[in-house]
């Protein structure tokens, strides 16, 4: 968490600053969302801030730019995971697979062995046109999902102002249009597995 430190003119402030080991281990398994081992999961741990502060869910949407820098795990053929070269602390994980769907566990001490299960996937769809009842010819749609900071988003173009946005995980989302002419924001809710359409 760092020191906070005070500088003041002509003085010089000594400061300790103590690493943390990186040999924890977290271990577990993936299942999907009948119950079956996965082995083509992807596996990504979070170090969770101490900070009393720190909100829930924080960690995994910081994870999301951070595993940009690091390769995920893959599940083995019985759907079994370990990772190593943990910090101390707890670790939020995130096991998702290609094709969609998505399993999210908060606040996992070192040598835990733990489960995870990845819902399915779904399509979110609908249509865009402007109050006059035209509809656009080209246009972007981005739906975002504030609470695990989940993300999607495309370009259409001469569609008749339909999209759709394919492998999105369960949640509620914001979904928002820009066009040409202006912009428009809607919220949308994601049942694990299925499709929600008409918005």
């Amino acid at each position: 968490q760092g020191e906070r430190v005070n500088v003041t003119v002509g003085a010089t402030q000594e400061v300790k600053l103590v690493v943390e080991r990186s040999d924890g281990r977290i271990s577990g398994v993936v299942h999907d969302s009948d119950g079956g081992p996965l082995a083509d999961a992807f596996l990504e741990s979070s170090r969770e801030s101490d900070s009393a502060a720190a909100a829930s869910g924080s960690a995994v949407r910081d994870g999301r730019w951070s595993s940009f820098w690091k390769a995920p795990v893959l599940t083995d053929a019985d759907g079994r995971f370990t990772l190593t070269d943990l910090s101390e602390g707890k670790h939020t994980l995130r096991a998702f697979r290609r094709g969609g769907g998505e399993a999210v566990l908060e606040h996992v001490a070192l040598g835990s062995d733990v489960v995870l299960t990845l819902q399915a996937a779904g399509r979110m769809a609908g249509g865009v046109k402007f109050s006059s009842g035209e509809v656009p010819d080209e246009f972007s749609v981005f739906a975002r999902n504030e609470a695990s900071g989940y993300s999607r988003s495309d370009n259409f173009f001469r569609t008749g102002g339909a999209w759709s946005l394919a492998e999105l995980p369960a949640g509620s989302y914001k979904v928002r249009v820009t066009t040409g002419r202006g912009t428009a924001e809607v919220e949308a809710t994601m049942t694990a597995g299925r499709n929600t359409d008409g918005i």
